[in-house]
């Protein structure tokens, strides 16, 4: 603090502090936009597979209905309560059992992608030829661009966001003289881990494999996208 207070001033100083905690801000509120619509699928899958009964599926949230605002209320309450623990320990220990979990939905991800080239034939199109896809087919169009963006740079914020955990890593370091190369190495293999899951998941998710999902989703808000 008395470094940065001395580099920048003491107006620099508040205006970095207040941007980083605008920034905190933000990606919490994306981190639980993502929870959110991750919980609210798989309690009505849970539903389905306990009952037998195939619940609806509302893309928009209402209190009308059971929908992900139900989700939200209670996630949010969930963590309020866990939050106000003064020992944390115990969930730390516990969240770390989740990349175990990672992984297989990594390999879940990079398996359906590459099993879909077997199934499923692929062209580059526009957004229009995408629009008026034959979802009965085994053609598939792929597009290179988007308008619909901005769950993308939400989860690039959240990710920008996380990357400052590596400070720690760095600061620990067995031989500092390596960090660049190191650094250098671990973005290096982000960026192309990134790329292949990203890929792969868009070429697996758009195959044959889920054709009954576009085709229910037919003449709805999220016709032809993955959500």
């Amino acid at each position: 603090m008395t470094w940065l207070c001395l580099s920048v001033g003491a107006p620099g100083y508040y205006i970095g502090a207040i941007m980083a905690t605008i920034l905190l801000y933000g990606v919490l509120i994306v981190y639980f936009v993502i929870q959110t619509q991750l919980l609210y699928p798989l309690t009505l899958a849970v539903y389905k597979w306990s009952t037998g009964n195939d619940p609806a599926f509302l893309a928009s949230p209402t209190l009308s209905q059971y929908s992900s605002s139900y989700c939200a209320i209670a996630l949010f309450i969930s963590l309020v309560i866990i939050c106000s623990k003064k020992d944390l320990s115990i969930f730390m220990k516990v969240g770390s059992i989740g990349v175990i979990f990672v992984f297989m939905l990594i390999f879940f991800i990079v398996y359906t992608g590459i099993s879909a080239f077997g199934n499923t034939e692929f062209m580059i199109g526009s957004a229009d030829e995408l629009k008026n896809t034959d979802w009965s087919d085994s053609l598939r169009t792929l597009t290179l661009t988007n308008s619909n963006f901005s769950p993308l740079a939400g989860i690039l914020g959240l990710g920008y966001f996380l990357h400052t955990c590596s400070l720690p890593i760095v600061r620990s370091a067995a031989r500092p003289e390596k960090t660049d190369r190191d650094m250098f190495l671990g973005y290096l293999f982000v960026f192309i881990s990134y790329i292949i899951i990203g890929s792969l998941g868009y070429i697996g998710f758009v195959g044959v494999d889920f054709s009954n999902y576009y085709i229910n989703t037919i003449d709805t808000e999220t016709a032809g996208q993955i959500d």
